[in-house]
């Protein structure tokens, strides 16, 4: 039986790790340039106007970059001086922001889903600041858990640092993931009612794509983030407990993001209704051969456009 406390199977466990976020780097790096041009370079090339939809969309992305380029180069730890206190490791500031980062990218890609049923309900203030304010909560929630929830150890035999998520901080990590699910659970209930509430959007492509991203989504945030939480609490070692998390955090991301890259592939349909459901979406429109057609001032858009009449302000990008 494995005895996953020995010093020589963290070291091992830990050379794995680092391996591990080599391939996920890639292979993260491979869809970001393959979506680069749909959102970013229209940003850059001023085709798209900067919209409050791009703030979760942008940080869910260079958050979990920023995490896995971070461990990748804080993971060779061990120069210096052996001593028992965490604070001693080189990478302790290195990994709270990694844990930063990659806790605050899982809320914003929960927030950018968010963002639909928010749209949805512009009518209805109590139930949009509200969504909006879980949304808020959540991230700064997942802040709080990132500064104060990860451990840095120096082994003195062996010379390196473990990292791992503090004895403290494991049932709020828990809890972090469950309100996720159950969070992921309420913007898809919160959609479909928002859609069965709108006239435009009854018999529309556009309302079988929301839902069916949110149930992708929320199937998403399940298997990834029931597994993480499992893990955190096994009588493993540090390193395992936290093994899955980058790997979890970027299928959500990717999840999330192609849930607002792939509305591109709806056309347009010839009723007026869904033209102006679908008139501007925060993606660089002139780079995807599937575009679709801005066809009246009087629209105001997020992820999700309703007409003017029943929007509020507020929370509108590019108001």
């Amino acid at each position: 039986m494995v005895d996953w406390q020995s010093p020589e199977v963290i070291e091992l466990t830990m050379a794995a790790f680092a391996r591990t976020m080599y391939f996920l780097l890639g292979v993260f790096l491979w869809y970001l340039i393959l979506s680069f041009r749909k959102v970013e370079l229209g940003l850059l090339l001023r085709r798209v106007t900067f919209q409050a939809a791009h703030v979760p969309y942008l940080f869910a992305r260079y958050l979990h970059l920023t995490t896995l380029v971070t461990i990748i180069s804080t993971t060779p730890m061990g120069r210096s001086p052996p001593t028992s206190a965490a604070t001693s490791c080189s990478g302790i500031g290195s990994m709270r922001l990694v844990s930063i980062s990659g806790d605050v990218a899982l809320a914003a890609a929960t927030c950018n889903l968010a963002v639909r049923a928010i749209a949805l309900w512009r009518h209805n203030t109590t139930v949009s600041y509200f969504l909006g304010g879980l949304c808020l909560a959540h991230c700064c929630y997942a802040f709080i858990l990132g500064l104060a929830g990860v451990t840095v150890l120096w082994d003195t035999r062996h010379t390196y640092c473990t990292i791992g998520v503090s004895q403290h901080a494991r049932l709020a990590l828990l809890f972090f993931y469950i309100f996720t699910i159950f969070w992921g659970l309420a913007i898809l209930v919160m959609t479909v009612l928002g859609i069965r509430r709108n006239e435009l959007l009854k018999d529309s492509p556009l309302s079988g794509a929301l839902f069916t991203q949110c149930v992708g989504y929320v199937v998403t945030t399940i298997v990834t983030c029931v597994p993480m939480g499992v893990m955190s609490f096994l009588p493993l070692n540090q390193v395992m407990n936290v093994f899955l998390l980058p790997a979890g955090y970027m299928v959500c991301v990717i999840a999330s993001s192609a849930s607002v890259t792939s509305l591109l592939e709806l056309r347009p349909q010839p009723d007026r209704a869904l033209t102006r459901l679908l008139d501007h979406f925060p993606v660089d429109q002139e780079a995807s051969s599937n575009q679709l057609v801005k066809e009246e001032s009087n629209v105001l858009s997020t992820i999700v456009h309703l007409p003017r009449s029943s929007l509020t302000s507020d929370f509108v990008p590019g108001v």
